[in-house]
């Protein structure tokens, strides 16, 4: 269930990239999204076969999706915080 909302949620934001390009440092929210997503992807195939394999790739996705998406909120606020003219 969660995968099919992850799908559609992948979905929405491939069919809205135009909205979606006003963001800055777009291409770190992009490569955690993708990473995310192919990690939930993952998960479900890891009960099909190769276990192992598909079990650690899930887990170095998280990791990348996890240090993407980091970088992206410093880099996202550090931009919000110099251009605030408080």
């Amino acid at each position: 269930m969660i995968l099919l909302l992850l799908i559609g949620a992948m979905l929405f934001y491939i069919t809205n990239v135009k909205n979606f390009k006003s963001l800055p440092y777009r291409n770190y929210l992009d490569i955690a999204l993708c990473s995310f997503t192919l990690s939930k992807i993952f998960t479900f195939l890891e009960h099909i076969f190769w276990s192992e394999i598909l079990n650690l790739l899930e887990h170095i996705l998280i990791l990348s999706f996890t240090f993407f998406i980091s970088i992206w909120i410093y880099k996202y606020s550090s931009n919000k915080l110099e251009s605030d003219p408080q």
